[in-house]
């Protein structure tokens, strides 16, 4: 499964399962919690929406790393580092499309240690 998100088997991130409770039907989970994207285009992206771009070149300006805003897939990452979902979790909740094209990224966050600031 760590391959799906280009995570290499060699990794120092310790990953946990729940074991589930009565009170979860033994899932492991409680409550909910949203993986999302939230954009708020300003002035600049605007007028690329205006010249019609492909999905791919808007959302490579959208999410650059420049704009500081979090994919789903960087997003559910950082809900794995807190413990609170799964790898599972994240293959059925995020679009494949996304996990394909976030791996590059997702490998780099996993070649240094991992921290819970922006």
């Amino acid at each position: 499964m760590l391959a799906e998100f280009g995570i290499p088997r060699d990794n120092r991130i310790e990953f946990f399962q729940g074991k589930g409770c009565p009170a979860c039907h033994y899932s492991g989970f409680s409550g909910r919690l949203p993986i999302v994207e939230l954009w708020i285009p300003n002035r600049e992206e605007l007028l690329l929406i205006n010249r019609s771009p492909d999905n791919l070149t808007l959302r490579n300006v959208v999410f650059a790393e420049a704009a500081g805003r979090l994919t789903m897939i960087e997003a559910g990452f950082r809900l794995l580092q807190a413990g609170d979902t799964t790898l599972e979790e994240l293959l059925r909740v995020v679009p494949y499309e996304q996990i394909e094209a976030g791996r590059e990224k997702i490998a780099k966050r996993f070649e240094t240690p991992l921290t819970s600031e922006p």
